[in-house]
């Protein structure tokens, strides 16, 4: 899962090399586990006004397919160090 937060090309997204997390990879995204950046895509998509249910998540990892979904509703977000 990768969440667009920022130009230019500013991610919150999973990593599977979750033995890298703690030092820098890619200038700007935060890296999150795979299971992290779900449940935290989940719950940007439900206050957004876009909710999937479970199965939809499950196919996408599945297929490894990318799909692109606009929010009803901008969702705050801050990133803190």
């Amino acid at each position: 899962m990768k969440i667009f937060f920022k130009d230019p090309d500013y991610y919150i997204h999973g990593t599977p090399a979750v033995e890298s997390m703690g030092r820098a990879r890619s200038p700007g995204c935060v890296r999150m586990t795979p299971d992290e950046a779900t449940d935290l895509t989940k719950l940007v998509m439900e206050h957004g006004g876009k909710p999937m249910p479970e199965p939809w998540y499950r196919r996408l990892f599945r297929r490894k397919t990318t799909s692109v979904v606009i929010l009803a509703n901008p969702v705050a977000m801050r990133v803190a160090p």
